[in-house]
């Protein structure tokens, strides 16, 4: 495998302490838990259920609790997010590493001074000949990167992961929303079809009345009122048809809504929209 190492020293010695590392080091710090810190923020809880009140829902906050419940939708979100960490990873194996040590060594001075240097005043002369002075620093940065073509395979490797990660989970959110969309009218389709089944049922009851009161008065046959009945019996097989279908469409939404598929809520009915315009009125436009 080819691959190219470059290897930068920087040393420095002096006589004096530097205290601007430990700031810079906080700054650094503060840097990288800064987007740590974001990430962790949530958004703003989605209305609860008062007692004796069921929460209202629309089909965005149906979406929004939806995509917070569903497991594959959140297993796509976090096989994405994972994706999207692995190829910063190893774009940030491109990247130079810094090594930086920092040190400070004091001697027992001997009792005697010492010339510090030409045109400087004399210091305390250290007790070991070795050393420069009685306190002494060091700063020494090292700086190492590597590149090859693993590297560059693995950089690779991650973007189409990502690709293939970012893919899945705008499938998984269509999908989602296909889904919910679709239980959330059918929910409100299934409650009008309820309604209109005990309209039929209620209509079906008074006309089995008024037959066998006209029967009573001689104005029906009595095979009149047996139509009205099998009628009215028919509409409350329909009746109870429609209440078993609109239960089973509250609770399928409200498996994806809820942790308690149980949990009392109302549908927000869409607005309707408007008339368009017509065409002499677009003409004047």
């Amino acid at each position: 495998m080819l691959g190219v190492t470059m290897r930068r020293t920087l040393r420095l010695r002096q006589g004096r302490c530097y205290f601007g590392l430990l700031t810079c080091t906080n700054i650094l710090f503060m840097a990288v838990l800064a987007p740590a810190t974001a990430q962790t923020s949530f958004e703003a809880s989605p209305q609860r259920a008062t007692a004796g009140q069921p929460v209202t829902i629309t089909l965005d906050e149906a979406v929004r609790r939806a995509q917070a419940n569903e497991p594959a939708y959140a297993a796509a979100l976090a096989e994405g997010r994972a994706s999207a960490l692995e190829r910063s990873i190893a774009r940030a194996a491109l990247l130079p590493g810094v090594t930086w040590h920092n040190q400070g060594l004091y001697t027992q001075p001997n009792g005697l001074l010492n010339q510090a240097g030409q045109g400087a005043g004399s210091q305390p002369s250290p007790r070991f000949i070795a050393n420069n002075a009685v306190r002494e620093y060091a700063s020494q940065a090292v700086v190492d990167e590597t590149i090859g073509l693993g590297q560059l395979a693995a950089v690779r490797h991650a973007d189409a992961a990502a690709a293939f990660g970012a893919a899945e989970l705008e499938i998984a959110r269509r999908g989602l929303l296909g889904a919910v969309a679709g239980l959330y009218y059918g929910s409100i389709s299934a409650g009008h079809k309820l309604a209109i089944a005990e309209r039929a049922q209620t209509e079906a009851a008074d006309f089995t009345a008024l037959t066998g009161k006209r029967e009573q008065g001689r104005e029906a046959a009595h095979a009149d009122v047996v139509k009205a009945q099998l009628l009215q019996q028919q509409r409350q097989r329909e009746l109870a048809d429609a209440r078993l279908a609109a239960d089973k469409a509250r609770l399928e939404l409200g498996v994806l809504l809820f942790l308690d598929p149980r949990t009392p809520y109302t549908l927000a009915e869409p607005q309707i929209p408007g008339p368009l315009a017509s065409r002499a009125d677009v003409d004047q436009a």
